[in-house]
């Protein structure tokens, strides 16, 4: 008998979880989002994202920054896919769904799109402030040149995940090893050479 009680609870405990979960997505209704893949194919899924709702074809055109709304929430069938969907609508684009599921994470909420634009938009600022429009520009565009210092080299590429240092009477050597066989070499402080 405890067995039985015991799976009523699990089936109680695993049906209140989804309740919560359904009201969550809900809660998204009447809210706006940009799609996070501009161009419709997520690179974690190697899918499309966003569906016509009419015939289940993906969208091949989307927008830059194109702002939806999540007017429905409903459970979409097509040939591929199976989901609990939001169903999108823009000024440009309606009828249209994508996975509600929160692992796909398909949308950004607008204000979180807004608040990271500023801060992107306020690094860009002091990168060229700081650094100079030329040098500004390579580390905005994610890259390096010989004579950057350390400090330029993290702003562009960040962190490395190791650095190998030596030094002797010709100076501090530093080799900074980042992933897929990228390292930066420097020189009492400012890069030398670079290899891929």
């Amino acid at each position: 008998m405890l067995n039985t009680i015991k799976i009523d609870e699990d089936i109680i405990n695993n049906s209140q979880q989804e309740i919560e979960t359904r009201v969550k997505m809900g809660e998204k209704i009447g809210k706006k989002f940009i799609n996070k893949y501009p161009d419709n194919k997520s690179w974690y899924l190697s899918d499309y994202i966003i569906y016509n709702l009419s015939d289940g074809s993906p969208l091949t055109s989307i927008p830059k920054d194109n702002l939806w709304e999540v007017v429905d929430l409903n459970f979409i069938e097509t040939e591929n896919y199976a989901k609990l969907s939001y169903i999108l609508s823009s000024d440009s684009i309606q009828n249209v769904f994508c996975s509600a599921d929160e692992k796909d994470n398909c949308l950004i909420p607008y204000e979180q799109f807004v608040s990271e634009n500023k801060k992107r938009t306020d690094w860009e600022k002091t990168m060229i402030r700081k650094y100079g429009k030329a040098n500004g520009k390579l580390i905005i565009e994610g890259r390096v040149k010989v004579g950057f210092t350390k400090k330029m080299c993290e702003e562009s590429w960040g962190k490395p995940s190791k650095i190998n240092s030596s030094s002797g009477s010709w100076g501090v050597h530093e080799q900074w090893v980042y992933g897929s066989g990228t390292y930066l070499y420097f020189k009492n402080g400012r890069l030398s050479s670079i290899s891929n």
